[in-house]
């Protein structure tokens, strides 16, 4: 009798386990339709990178391998891979808000508290050249496509300046807004973006506002995504997507509170956010079907910038408080 009850638990036991790997596998697409980034699980926590700096920007090298924050001494670089610091790049300049990458790699430019926007030596911090200064202070700094323009958020404007020269080309200027999100240039450069309250959008040449949208009831952050056609808002709670196979914007639902930070993954299959205040958390989304793929952390930080490794298989928070970074490799 108990060798027959033995023999029961082992069929029983196999027939979940065989139920339950049907189940997991039917709530995937086709494999052709999966995005690269999902093409394995995830099987640690996030690598976390703390700075004494604090953590006002942050962006990757176009190659991946390094990682570079503006913080209240300067700069400094950092390995994606295995946490550690670098180096300082720039050190005892003061509180810098935001940093951005060349797109070649070989220089980074940052954006300071009094409005300073300077070019440094990516490999040894050699101050390369001066932007004329912004009226206020840059919290965040956007190349065009062609690498030749350059766009900094302000409290109350978006700055333009010509890469080459550093000279400024104008502001466009908007009502000031309690969230500082990054501006979003077009694919072709012609046009640039903000979500302020609403979602307002620019001509780069004239600086005359050409297109405003409204989302109820405001929206904090938008993001291009890498096919130039698709948009995606973030607002208190709900993210909007975009895009000119529908009529009207898709509401992707799963966020409880403020949405500060979105991005693209490189291929455009998927989308990143993150939240602030109430919400702290980070998830991922899958930009065809509209639907949550997976929430990596929740509770887990002040989420004020979220971003792609170029190969699109790690996504990086930034969090200021706590002053981290979370790393996840997908």
């Amino acid at each position: 009798m108990v060798e027959g009850l033995r023999r029961t638990l082992v069929i029983v036991a196999v027939a979940f386990t065989l139920a339950g790997a049907a189940a997991a596998v039917a709530l995937w697409p086709r494999p052709e339709a999966r995005p690269v980034v999902l093409s394995r699980p995830l099987t640690l926590g996030p690598l976390e990178i703390r700075s004494p700096d604090g953590i006002a920007s942050v962006a990757y090298s176009p190659d991946g391998r390094t990682l570079v924050t503006a913080g209240q001494q300067g700069l400094r670089l950092w390995d994606p891979v295995a946490g550690n610091e670098i180096r300082r790049l720039v050190d005892g300049k003061g509180p810098m808000t935001a940093v951005a990458f060349a797109p070649d790699g070989r220089s980074v430019i940052s954006g300071h508290e009094s409005g300073a926007v300077q070019r440094w030596d990516a490999t040894t911090g050699a101050q390369l050249a001066a932007f004329a200064s912004a009226t206020e202070a840059v919290r965040s700094l956007v190349f065009a496509p062609d690498g030749r323009t350059l766009a900094g958020g302000t409290g109350e404007s978006i700055q333009l300046w010509d890469v080459g020269s550093g000279r400024a080309l104008r502001a466009l200027n908007h009502i000031p807004y309690r969230f500082k999100s990054p501006p979003v240039f077009s694919a072709d450069g012609r046009r640039i973006g903000r979500a302020v309250e609403k979602f307002n959008v620019w001509d780069v040449a004239t600086g005359s506002l050409v297109e405003q949208r409204s989302f109820k009831p405001y929206v904090n952050v938008a993001a291009l995504g890498p096919d130039g056609a698709t948009w995606a808002v973030g607002g208190l709670k709900d993210l909007w997507l975009v895009d000119p196979d529908n009529v009207e914007p898709r509401k992707l639902i799963g966020h409880e509170f403020e949405i500060t930070a979105i991005a693209f993954a490189p291929d455009g299959h998927t989308l990143a956010s993150g939240g602030d205040f109430y919400d702290r958390s980070v998830r991922l989304w899958d930009v065809r079907s509209g639907r949550q793929i997976r929430v990596l952390c929740e509770r887990c930080g002040h989420f004020h910038q979220v971003l792609f490794g170029p190969d699109g298989r790690t996504v990086v928070a930034a969090s200021e408080p706590p002053n981290m970074l979370l790393v996840w490799r997908l």
